[in-house]
């Protein structure tokens, strides 16, 4: 398990909004990520669905670069599901039908209750709904 100074997870959407200048979100993300002093975490299942987010909309030069960025480590510490994350996320999404929750999103319930992360950068009210922090406005 990894500990370190104060941690905040990432979600999709502040990454997505930092690589489109047109997002609504855009300049959010960039004051978050702009900030210093917190150890930032997220998930090989969040890259995964920015990286092909943004190789849809904008293609793969912009994909690749968010992904090499995140890869990097430098400024976000990129973890791999665990076995026992991915069994409780398919818990989370399967107790929660009731709920939009992605497996992505369980999968980072998941991770975020065993590494006891509370806050999260995001702009997914759903955070807020399984208990979780969120940093940024959410819809």
């Amino acid at each position: 398990m990894e500990h370190a100074r104060h941690r905040v997870f990432v979600d999709s959407g502040p990454l997505v909004a930092l690589a489109d200048r047109g997002d609504p979100g855009h300049q959010v993300a960039r004051a978050f990520f702009g900030r210093r002093g917190t150890r930032l975490v997220t998930h090989v299942g969040v890259l995964a669905e920015v990286v092909t987010f943004i190789r849809y909309r904008f293609g793969h030069g912009p994909a690749r670069r968010i992904g090499e960025h995140v890869r990097g480590g430098r400024s976000i510490a990129l973890l791999p599901i665990e076995l026992t994350d991915d069994v409780e996320g398919w818990r989370w999404f399967v107790r929660y039908r009731d709920r939009r929750f992605s497996l992505v999103d369980c999968w980072s319930f998941a991770l975020m209750t065993r590494l006891a992360i509370r806050e999260v950068a995001t702009f997914d009210h759903d955070f807020a709904v399984a208990g979780f922090t969120p940093l940024l406005p959410t819809t």
